[in-house]
């Protein structure tokens, strides 16, 4: 076991602990609802019984120490970061046998609790109920945020006015998310400058944790200009070059976020150009080393990409690092020129992918992971304006995968269809406004639309 913290207080009595003795109290009830929903793991029941009516806490962001008054004992987290369960419960000084629990996020299929020299093995389900009792935020995305300005109508000589609304695809992604009840928070950086403080409050409207946004006034922030065709379909343009987006470096990223977080999402814009690339690869890692889900999008703009075979390259990449991945049907024909069924497959067999989402349009979608699959047919709507539809089905898609608490590859083809069905919905009814994050339909509207029966 490892030596004392010498940053934590010794053990001692809980008079100078008041303050903590309610937030323990409900604590207590926490670790009681995990333990008894268990009932297999009857050492687990027994171990924290016995201690449960002296059983305190004492918590901040850096560093955890619990405590039960009358062993005079403090429990260490030897991992040091919020994500976590204690991994010890030393019985003191006195040479008596020493109880303890290691929870350790980088390796969630090997948990043990040892119990005077017997092993027991922890189910997965328990070591990630626990863990999610910790965490601040469900998500965190990593990405671009910018100002889309997409055309509103064209003069007789063909020059557009232009509608300015807030996007970037993981900023949609979380808006969505956040939109159907997801804790969320942003990774990135904007200019200093007018469209930089419009995108920080807009996040901050929809209830995205905007402290791991950064403002830098030495670059602007990043603008897309999107035009539609008569379908609503779209082309986009970049001033870019470079976009306050594409400077941000790992230095800068605030990893207490991916700390609190129970997944982490990123795309392949920010794949495209440095420091943001190294600042993703390391952000990535660094999620999974702690556990993370990992959730990506390829999100293809071929304009943004020195060339076809480095945009390949990279989105590549991105999916050896996903536990669920959203692909378009384009997207997978350009890397593998194949259908989306094949698509799905690809990701599942050489890339080790839990879960497959495949977006094909106005056709549907395709859902699939090792056990199961199912397709869904996209509701009849009248679009005027794609743009973020992609994202607001991965983000909604997402939402319904975390609220289910399971591994994504664990999931059945009936909660396969609800996911599809919800995304779908959700997707659907963006387009019928302009814009992404101010497109994004209610959780009302979703559900009013899913209950229907002729789709």
């Amino acid at each position: 076991m490892r030596t004392q913290n010498p940053l934590v207080a010794t053990p001692c009595g809980f008079k100078s602990h008041h303050r903590h003795q309610q937030k323990a109290a409900f604590l207590r009830k926490l670790l009681f609802f995990f333990v008894f929903h268990f009932p297999d793991f009857q050492l687990l029941k027994t171990l924290f019984f016995e201690i449960s009516k002296n059983f305190q806490k004492s918590v901040d962001r850096g560093r955890k120490s619990w405590y039960y008054n009358n062993r005079r004992t403090e429990v260490h987290n030897k991992y040091a970061d919020v994500a976590e369960l204690a991994d010890a419960l030393d019985s003191g000084s006195s040479g008596s046998n020493t109880v303890w629990v290691q929870i350790p996020s980088s390796a969630p299929t090997k948990e043990q609790l040892s119990y005077e020299g017997c092993s027991f093995a922890l189910p997965k389900r328990f070591t990630l109920r626990i863990r999610e009792a910790f965490m601040m935020y469900d998500i965190a995305a990593l990405g671009e945020l910018l100002i889309d300005f997409s055309e509103k109508q064209t003069d007789p000589a063909g020059y557009p006015t232009m509608e300015a609304h807030p996007g970037g695809a993981p900023a949609n992604f979380l808006a969505a998310l956040s939109q159907y009840r997801c804790k969320t928070a942003f990774l990135g950086k904007v200019g200093e400058d007018a469209f930089g403080r419009l995108l920080t409050e807009t996040l901050n409207q929809a209830g995205i944790d905007t402290r791991g946004l950064i403002r830098d006034p030495s670059v602007f922030t990043t603008l897309a200009f999107v035009t539609l065709d008569k379908s609503g379909d779209r082309s986009f343009s970049f001033a870019r070059k470079p976009g306050a987006d594409t400077r941000l470096k790992f230095e800068e990223l605030d990893l207490s976020i991916l700390d609190e977080s129970r997944a982490f999402h990123f795309g392949t814009l920010s794949l495209t150009d440095e420091p943001v690339r190294t600042a993703t690869q390391k952000a990535a890692a660094y999620a999974r080393e702690h556990g993370l889900l990992i959730t990506f999008d390829p999100n293809l703009r071929k304009p943004l990409w020195n060339s076809e075979e480095d945009a390949r390259h990279w989105m590549l990449w991105g999916l050896a690092q996903a536990d669920v991945v959203k692909i378009s049907d384009e997207e997978a024909d350009f890397l593998w020129g194949c259908s989306p069924e094949e698509g799905a497959d690809h990701l599942l067999r050489d890339y080790g992918v839990q879960l497959a989402m495949v977006t094909c349009g106005p056709n549907g979608c395709l859902l699939k992971n090792r056990i199961a699959s199912c397709q869904m047919r996209t509701p009849s709507v009248n679009p005027v304006d794609t743009t973020g539809a992609g994202d607001i089905f991965g983000g909604s898609a997402v939402s319904c995968i975390l609220a289910l608490g399971q591994s994504p590859d664990s999931l059945n083809k009936q909660q396969l269809s609800e996911i599809a069905r919800f995304a779908s919905a959700a997707a659907s009814l963006s387009t019928q406004q302009p814009g992404g994050i101010s497109s994004i339909p209610s959780l009302e509207q979703v559900q009013a639309l899913c209950a229907r029966t002729d789709w």
